[in-house]
């Protein structure tokens, strides 16, 4: 009777707690994939058909290989940095060998 009634409300709140729980996680699974479709270059968040937004793969796709993009940028402008100090170095010990001798 009484205590049967009871258990099924409360398993039925503690499904529908649960179902609303996991509805408002995939909302925000779907908000941050909106957002990361929105902060995508245009070239690479661009679908082939333009009249329909890219799929939850494709912009997960798209942002990896933006990212990887950016990582490799990295690499090369540290490394670019690295060769400039380097010359910078060398130039400057070049300008106090030259200074050096223009004042003999």
């Amino acid at each position: 009777g009484v205590q049967a009634t009871t258990t099924a409300a409360q398993t039925q709140r503690r499904k529908e707690s649960h179902n609303l729980t996991e509805q408002k996680r995939r909302q925000r699974i779907n908000d941050k994939i909106s957002e990361l479709r929105d902060i995508l270059p245009s070239a690479l968040s661009d679908s082939a058909n333009d009249k329909q937004a890219p799929d939850k793969a494709t912009i997960l796709s798209h942002a990896i290989d933006f990212i990887q993009k950016l990582h490799l940028d990295l690499r090369e402008a540290q490394a670019r940095k690295a060769e400039l100090e380097r010359l910078n170095t060398l130039l400057s010990e070049e300008n106090k060998r030259l200074k050096k001798e223009a004042a003999v």
